[in-house]
């Protein structure tokens, strides 16, 4: 005769789950949320698909790339007064969309109620790094 397998219980899995060290917990919370969304797909407002385009949108195309390039020609030659505002103007842009970004990912991880890192870990988000 085969042996089946008992089906577990919630409270099993979680005293299973509660052994575990942190760092285990960790890795695997994201499968955990994979699980999840598969058995339970996310049905989103059209608020919170708005604030998901536009978290993970990311910096307008090239502002990134033309601010490293001014960058890298003033560290080279140094830049003329029309660049050098155009520098200034591009890390304001920049440091404008940082704050509305922060606005609509908390937002977003409001409604989803989840914290901003959960957020960024479930969208796979990485903080970014600016020179």
């Amino acid at each position: 005769m085969p042996a089946t397998l008992a089906k577990p219980n919630a409270r099993s899995v979680l005293n299973q789950l509660d052994a575990l060290s942190f760092a285990s917990l960790e890795k695997l919370m994201p499968q955990i949320a994979a699980l999840r969304a598969k058995k339970h797909p996310l049905v989103m407002s059209k608020r919170e698909a708005w604030l998901k385009k536009k978290v993970e949108a990311g910096l307008p195309a090239g502002t990134w790339d033309e601010y490293r390039r001014l960058i890298d020609r003033r560290d080279q030659s140094g830049l003329t007064a029309q660049q050098q505002q155009r520098v200034e103007a591009l890390a304001d842009a920049m440091e404008q969309h940082r704050v509305e970004w922060l606005g609509w990912a908390t937002e977003l991880a409001r409604l989803r109620r989840m914290t901003l890192q959960w957020l960024m870990r479930s969208l796979n988000i990485q903080r970014p790094v600016h020179g």
